[in-house]
């Protein structure tokens, strides 16, 4: 017998074999683009639909007209919800409804036994995921809309005991269970036709688009590439000198009226993308507005700095950071680098004297790391050389770096 032969069944043997099974990882994703029900990646069979499947456009491209309609997703996804799983789907609910409508469920007949059960809440724009196997396993979670978006893109994750939602690439709540609480009970995933509809819920009349389910869990970083941007203006907060023009970028999924406010020192105050030379710092507001009524709200700050206002001297650092990734004060960087007309030098260093950063830029951010590890916390310190109207400055001084 050859070694690798007698190797493997070693390896086989009593609980160990197990342990070395290959595990494949299977998605699947319906797009809805041409209103095709067919499943994107060849992995399974179509969705059926109660009715001819009416398209409208989406999130991107087009999406389902969910009135009057009822999807079921084929049988042989029931293996996927025997452990770890992802649910992830875009859905328009209707403006203003009290009610409970109907999204997806997973069970024979209203409250059974084993359900998945996801509905949004009209009176108070939630989500709402109730989880159960048998009558003592449960999970009741929910998600709060985003009422300034018209899509709100859904994950429902499950890893090991661990139960996530997120709601628009962000994680909206998490529950912990000690049970396995499997809901492979046979029944096939429905879009818009669950038992309880005669109980009190509602049937959606609204679009769902892009949905995408797993057989293991979704990471977080997989989570954010999935989302996608939606009726929002693209140009970040920004700064600019006194006179100078800046570009209002936006991004708009469907059809919709658009309007800029305030209008003043705006070029196009009616079209997606414009052109302001702000007199004074403003926060512009742009409004969309759908065939449907639905309206997208987003802002953007426009600083406005007078060049001839500019104090050289005093250039702004911050005295702490927490780099610990939260996106709340991460990043060490002078906050007003645009008065530096030209940077000598900037660099950052420990305690001992060594350089754990060095930027020939003035926008230059620290993340807390050196050589592809994070620091130790402590006492850090910075010197920075820089010209400003045609003057040399020179600033040095000391942080925290705290965890």
């Amino acid at each position: 017998m050859k070694f690798g032969s007698l190797l493997s069944i070693l390896l086989c043997l009593g609980l160990f074999c197990h342990s070395f099974e290959l595990v494949s990882q299977n998605r699947v994703r319906y797009s809805f683009n041409g209103c095709s029900l067919k499943e994107n990646n060849q992995k399974t069979q179509d969705i059926s639909a109660k009715i001819p499947a009416q398209c409208d456009c989406g999130i991107e491209q087009e999406a389902v007209v969910s009135t009057g309609q009822t999807l079921l997703f084929p049988k042989q996804l029931d293996s996927f919800f025997f452990n770890d799983f992802s649910l992830c789907f875009t859905i328009k609910v209707p403006i203003g409804p009290v009610a409970e409508l109907d999204l997806f469920t997973k069970s024979w007949t209203c409250n059974g036994d084993t359900v998945l059960h996801i509905t949004y809440r009209g009176k108070d724009s939630l989500f709402v995921f109730n989880l159960r196997e048998g009558f003592d396993e449960s999970i009741f979670m929910g998600a709060k809309a985003q009422v300034n978006k018209c899509w709100q893109q859904i994950c429902l994750i499950k890893k090991a005991g661990i139960w996530r939602v997120f709601l628009n690439g962000e994680l909206a709540d998490q529950e912990t269970t000690n049970d396995l609480l499997r809901l492979d009970n046979g029944a096939p995933l429905t879009f818009n036709g669950s038992d309880c509809q005669t109980k009190g819920v509602l049937p959606l009349t609204g679009k769902l688009d892009e949905v995408i389910i797993t057989d293991y869990a979704l990471g977080i970083e997989e989570v954010k590439q999935i989302y996608k941007i939606d009726q929002e203006i693209l140009t970040p907060d920004t700064i600019v000198f006194l006179g100078e023009d800046v570009l209002l970028r936006s991004v708009l999924n469907c059809k919709s009226t658009v309007s800029w406010t305030p209008s003043a020192n705006l070029a196009s105050p009616d079209e997606l993308n414009t052109i302001a030379r702000p007199s004074q710092t403003t926060t512009y507001t742009l409004t969309m507005i759908s065939p449907d009524g639905c309206r997208a709200i987003d802002t953007v700050l426009v600083r406005v700095v007078d060049k001839n206002k500019l104090d050289c001297a005093q250039l702004r650092l911050p005295t702490a950071f927490t780099p610990n990734q939260d996106g709340i004060n991460d990043l060490f960087f002078i906050s007003n680098a645009y008065i530096i007309d030209r940077l000598d030098y900037f660099e950052i260093h420990d305690r001992n004297g060594g350089t754990v950063a060095a930027y020939n830029s003035p926008t230059g951010k620290w993340d807390g790391t050196w050589n592809g590890k994070t620091v130790d916390p402590g006492v850090y310190f910075y010197r920075i050389a820089y010209t400003c109207k045609n003057e040399e400055y020179k600033k040095d001084g000391s942080f925290y770096l705290l965890k």
